[in-house]
């Protein structure tokens, strides 16, 4: 398992991982992730500041900027603007998200133990939105669920900004993939 918190790489490097995950239609409740991209909304640096250095650095570039992509029998498809793409972090390119991480609504903090086991039963019988002690992972439908790459848009409240990665849901939340990602198959 690779975890990658807000990272500084253009959404055009990841196309091709994207676009492979999906190609094969195929929803494997044993897949576990590969990858993992965390990225806040409230990150600056690669939300404002790195699209302004790649808009000057990309000027005398061309791109196909509309480039149709579907898969699955057109169940997923989407439009990749390879510009946009290619100033864009893969954190905030939205039609790459695949998950957003969220405070739960509730005000109950759920601090159940995320074992290996907890965690692999969780993932396995996934039906969209796993919790993670106090918040919430949630799939989006734009992939396979079980898809070995994870896009996740984490709101201000969990990462505040491009180094507010420490904090104990988070720490919690990676050892939970990670628990998951080294289990052994049943």
């Amino acid at each position: 398992l690779v975890v990658l918190i807000n990272p500084a790489f253009e959404a055009l490097r990841y196309a091709p991982l994207y676009d492979m995950a999906q190609s094969d239609c195929i929803d494997n409740p044993d897949q576990k992730p590969k990858l993992t991209i965390l990225t806040s909304e409230g990150d600056e640096a690669t939300g404002k500041l790195f699209p302004l250095g790649r808009s000057l650095y990309t000027l005398t570039e061309t791109h196909n900027n509309h480039v149709e992509r579907q898969f699955c029998a057109s169940k997923w498809k989407y439009t990749l603007a390879e510009g946009e793409a290619d100033r864009t972090t893969v954190g905030h390119f939205e039609p790459f998200f695949t998950h957003t991480l969220k405070p739960l609504d509730n005000k109950t903090p759920h601090l159940q133990e995320l074992s290996v086991e907890t965690t692999s039963e969780r993932w396995k019988n996934n039906t969209g939105e796993i919790n993670f002690g106090d918040i919430a992972l949630k799939h989006l439908g734009k992939t396979n669920l079980h898809n070995p790459y994870l896009n996740i848009r984490a709101s201000k409240e969990i990462i505040e900004g491009h180094n507010d990665i420490f904090k104990p849901e988070i720490v919690r939340f990676i050892k939970g993939l990670i628990n998951y990602s080294i289990a052994e198959k049943d």
